[in-house]
């Protein structure tokens, strides 16, 4: 006999699959953040604020993926929402 569906499970349950979900897809742009400073490396006169953009970009991306790791997964009290 299946266990009985808990309504508050089943929503921190799809709002984990929810995290889990935007958490690959700032991965998905951080690795094409790479591809995109490695291919703009590679030319003998790259663009300069096309790889201080990405690069700070790449840096902010890390951050928000870091941030939002902690907040959903290590910290034990509610955040307030803003």
């Amino acid at each position: 006999m299946p266990k009985p569906v808990d309504p508050e499970g089943a929503a921190h349950e799809r709002a984990l699959q929810e995290v889990g979900e935007t958490m690959l897809m700032i991965e998905a742009a951080v690795t094409r953040v790479d591809r995109a400073l490695t291919a703009l490396q590679r030319e003998s006169e790259p663009d300069r604020q096309a790889l201080v953009g990405l690069t700070k970009a790449k840096r902010d991306l890390e951050g928000v993926r870091r941030r939002l790791h902690q907040d959903v997964y290590l910290y034990v009290d509610a955040l307030p929402l803003e």
